[in-house]
């Protein structure tokens, strides 16, 4: 079952600028990235701008088109690191400990990516972590 979100444009382009930069687009190429989200390739290469869950969406699965590879979000993981979140990134990699670091992450996430839901469940043996998107998304995200 989806979760009704609020999809105010609050994801930073950053994210769609590393992925252009993983699918080592040039500047003429950059327009077929942000085919069908109605943003021009002057976002990726000077602004930064907040872009919504849905031009979101449409950017991973036009990567995905592009690339050709099922395996592309382990490349774009290896190109993030925390700075790459921002404050959120800094809080996280500044945490005392890995179950503070999730606590922060889990409470200021709806602020960085609002279509991600995060659940903690912890016992004095195990923390179990569960992310969740509430996007209807294609099979291939």
């Amino acid at each position: 079952m989806l979760t009704k979100i609020n999809d105010h444009c609050v994801i930073p382009i950053t994210y769609s600028r590393i992925l252009a930069r993983c699918l080592s687009l040039k500047e003429r190429s950059l327009a077929r990235l942000l085919n069908g989200t109605k943003l021009s390739s002057q976002c990726l290469i000077s602004q930064d701008i907040f872009i919504n869950s849905q031009q979101q969406t449409k950017i991973i699965n036009n990567a995905l088109e592009l690339s050709q590879n099922s395996l592309l979000g382990l490349t774009l993981g290896r190109s993030l690191v925390p700075l790459t979140h921002g404050q959120v990134g800094l809080l996280i990699s500044s945490s005392p400990d890995l179950l503070s670091a999730l606590k922060a992450f889990k409470q200021f996430l709806p602020h960085r990516l609002n279509f991600v839901d995060l659940q903690l469940d912890t016992s004095s043996m195990e923390v179990a972590c569960q992310l969740r998107c509430l996007l209807d998304t294609s099979d291939r995200i």
